[in-house]
């Protein structure tokens, strides 16, 4: 086929799959979300009383259902379309690092500093944004041992957070691909630390569905991830 003689694109048509498609994925999570907290919760209680092996078996299960539930929850917040968020609450992002930190569990928080330089607030979803955060500290979290430092600051247009870290670091020339789905670096596959490879394109989603953006700033050792949204106050 000649250059020009190309098939026309059908814009509509696609723009409909694709909207079936997320509805599709958005509805197949939301219906593994429910059965998978039953079985964490039911392994939970089963637990009591076990000793030795089916103890460490029930354990062993346990963190396999929750790793799933948590992939689930991530996939469910890619999945859902635009259209169903209600982006309009007004938010303390102070606030919204306080939500994120209630999300991860409380033997963490002591390795965690947040520097509030500036009061700033943003328009949005506060479970998504809490969700942008947790995985923000979880991942710097995960991938250091030391302290991990959240600095708020802001411009008269951006609310801007940083999150540090002094673990693995980001080679480079990885630096691009790190926000695509399931995308590992080699350091971190190398490491033997489990992930999906959900948790950045996760962040970056939801800064753009809020009119944002998340990048990592040039560092020596370990990262720094910028998210940068735009400010309402």
């Amino acid at each position: 086929r000649r250059h020009h003689d190309r098939v026309p694109v059908d814009v509509d048509r696609l723009g409909h799959a694709l909207a079936t498609s997320q509805r599709f994925a958005a509805d197949a999570a939301h219906e593994l979300r429910s059965p998978l907290t039953v079985i964490v919760g039911q392994l939970e209680l089963s637990a009591r009383g076990l000793q030795g092996e089916a103890k460490e078996s029930n354990e062993r299960a346990r963190q396999t259902a929750t790793r799933l539930s948590t992939l689930v929850d991530r996939l469910l917040v890619l999945a859902t379309p635009v259209a169903k968020l209600d982006l309009g609450e007004e938010l303390d992002l102070h606030n919204c690092v306080d939500g994120a930190l209630d999300l991860l569990p409380p033997s963490v928080w002591s390795r965690v500093s947040v520097l509030a330089e500036s009061e700033a607030y943003v328009q949005g979803d506060r479970a998504l944004l809490a969700s942008l955060l947790a995985n923000a500290l979880e991942n710097a979290l995960k991938f250091s041992d030391g302290s991990v430092q959240v600095r708020l600051t802001a411009t008269p247009e951006l609310a801007i957070v940083e999150v540090t870290d002094d673990g693995l670091g980001i080679p480079e020339g990885e630096l691009e691909r790190v926000f695509e789905p399931f995308f590992r670096t080699r350091a971190t596959r190398a490491s033997g630390i489990r992930g999906h490879g959900i948790g950045l394109s996760l962040i970056a989603h939801v800064a753009a569905v809020h009119g944002g953006t998340a990048r990592f700033a040039a560092r020596e050792r370990g990262t720094t991830l910028v998210v940068e949204l735009p400010r309402c106050r």
